[in-house]
């Protein structure tokens, strides 16, 4: 259900949970006229950001984007079909001489599980049916996470997981600070992950992917770079047209600077529309946690807590920025070392102010988006149509409450994407019914062990000493002596089914052991780089299809 402009209702968004199947919701061919639709609406939309116009901010920030893409995507792959794009003082058009869709998604350079990845192939695939630009975010001011995977190991039926690590853990970083220190480790990393795995899965993604993680490693010392470039250039094996960014150079842009601006000059204001929606979203989906999806922004004294990070080229550890007012603008803090001042009030122009935050990232000063300020610009600013996962997609229902509520705005739809992917050692999960249906079976002969036995001179008359009770009607509050009689001829029988029960025990154990196992190889959270080619690709040319012919007969797209 769509919730009115400004409202939220429960949303039920549930992983598919067989392999194989997909969530695109909505599906591609109403995404792709969703898409058109936000062009359209973006590109009239009235709105002022500290004296720039939306229309010409989203235009030089869609320009700026595609050409960092092109120049940071060229320094490792080439660039067939967007070789002039770096050049460009335009972003391109379709054949039609209208200016092309740009879509984006985005997510943490790591070693994700294929129904991350699968928003890749949405991505591409679309993007290419509509004569779009398909742009991926590389969203390195999160934190990395500890350097390694979880690889089954063993036999299909003695499973165990052995956690192999890319690197040494350190301090949490940002992904876009966090460079390899251990070279041996990083090295050896795809050699040890194809020995644990092999012998399970034939001709995992693992040796080609790490063959060029190898060449990226020549190139950047950035763990997160090295990974995202060597999963960019299997993409480019499978024909997948994307571009890829850091959203670190996106951040950098005088576009962002202005988004950035805006923000802190409406502080305020933004404080209490963001808390009273996470308040409002907590409500509706049943969330107790205040932690969750995101803490509410803290005031302290003067100081309002804002939707952005701060670290220093000194001290990469990720603070939050707190901000306050002073005569005639605002400063800014960790409320450690860093302190700035600037030019900026809510009425006023934001040329100053984004001259000044500019300087102060020139001087090792480093100022990230949070996550409803990550996807509120990129949505606002760059995409025509946005690609999520499941995660993205609930707390985008509070950035799309904001972008209503605080830039006064109908929020641009986006697409939700996701598929289920088993390692292919496991084709259903059949063990766990086998467990409750075993377990049914005791219960079956602890309490009606009398149906499981036949009749002889051994048991006829605690049978009948059984039916006796169990048709004995006594009134209310004086039926113990008929329960305890019942459970007395319960107790009698059992010696009786005494082998039944131990066959079932046994077999008990051994399902068990394989519901365990079963657990372990139906997990859709595995990396992607354990899986064969034969297993993920089909999902690229599935989505293919989807997109071929969604587009088949869309005037839009064919120009016609």
């Amino acid at each position: 259900m769509k919730a009115p402009a400004g409202e939220l209702v429960y949303k039920r968004l549930r992983a598919p949970a067989l392999p194989g199947e997909k969530l695109l919701d909505p599906a591609i061919p109403d995404a792709i006229q969703g898409m058109w639709h936000n062009a359209q609406q973006l590109s009239e939309m009235a709105y002022d950001l500290q004296g720039r116009s939306l229309q010409d901010l989203r235009a030089a920030a869609r320009l700026d984007a595609c050409r960092l893409a092109a120049q940071y995507t060229a320094e490792y792959r080439d660039l067939a079909s967007q070789k002039d794009l770096a050049s460009q003082k335009q972003v391109p058009s379709t054949a039609s001489g209208t200016e092309q869709p740009l879509l984006l998604s985005g997510h943490q350079p790591w070693l994700f599980h294929p129904g991350v990845w699968f928003k890749n192939f949405v991505l591409s695939e679309v993007a290419r049916s509509v004569q779009g630009t398909a742009l991926n975010v590389i969203i390195d001011n999160d934190l990395c996470p500890s350097p390694s995977i979880a690889v089954p190991h063993g036999s299909r039926k003695q499973i165990r997981l052995n956690h192999l690590a890319c690197d040494q853990n350190t301090l949490p970083l940002p992904f876009e600070r966090r460079t390899v220190l251990d070279d041996d480790a990083f090295s050896t990393f795809g050699d040890r992950v194809a020995d644990n795995i092999t012998p399970l899965i034939k001709s995992p993604l693992i040796k080609p992917l790490w063959a060029e993680a190898l060449l990226s490693a020549k190139r950047t010392d950035n763990l997160g770079q090295r990974l995202a470039q060597a999963r960019h250039q299997l993409e480019a094996r499978w024909n997948m047209d994307t571009l890829e960014v850091p959203l670190s150079h996106l951040c950098q842009t005088e576009s962002f600077h202005w988004f950035t601006v805006h923000i802190l000059a409406n502080l305020p204001r933004f404080v209490q529309l963001h808390n009273q929606a996470l308040k409002e979203y907590r409500i509706v989906n049943r969330i107790r946690s205040q932690a969750h999806p995101f803490p509410n922004l803290k005031q302290r004294d003067e100081w309002l807590e804002a939707p952005f990070w701060v670290w220093t080229q000194n001290d990469p550890r990720r603070r939050a920025l707190h901000v306050r007012n002073v005569n005639r603008g605002l400063e800014l803090s960790d409320h450690q070392d860093f302190r700035a001042v600037l030019s900026l009030e809510s009425d006023s122009l934001g040329s100053d102010a984004v001259t000044q935050l500019v300087k102060l990232s020139g001087s090792g000063v480093i100022i990230r988006p949070r996550a409803v300020t990550t996807t509120m610009s990129i949505r606002l600013l760059l995409a025509d149509l946005f690609i999520h996962g499941i995660g993205g997609d609930k707390y985008d229902q509070l950035t799309d409450i904001l972008m209503t509520r605080f830039l006064g705005i109908q929020p641009p739809s986006f697409l939700t994407a996701t598929a289920t992917v088993w390692l292919p050692i496991i084709k259903n999960k059949t063990a766990a019914v086998s467990l409750r249906n075993i377990d049914r079976q005791l219960r079956e002969l602890r309490f009606h062990a009398e149906r499981h036995l036949k009749s002889d001179e051994r048991t006829q008359a605690l049978i009948e000493e059984k039916h006796k009770w169990v048709h004995t009607t006594l009134p209310r509050g004086q039926r113990a002596p008929r329960h305890r009689g019942i459970e007395t001829a319960n107790t009698k029988l059992q010696r009786f089914v005494a082998d039944q029960r131990s066959a079932l025990q046994e077999e008990r154990q051994r399902t068990l052991q394989e519901v365990r196992q079963e657990q372990i190889l139906g997990s859709r959270e595995y990396a992607f780089c354990l899986f064969p080619e034969k297993t993920v690709q089909p999902l690229l040319n599935e989505v293919a299809d989807l997109a071929k012919s969604a587009t088949e007969n869309d005037p839009q797209t064919s120009g016609t």
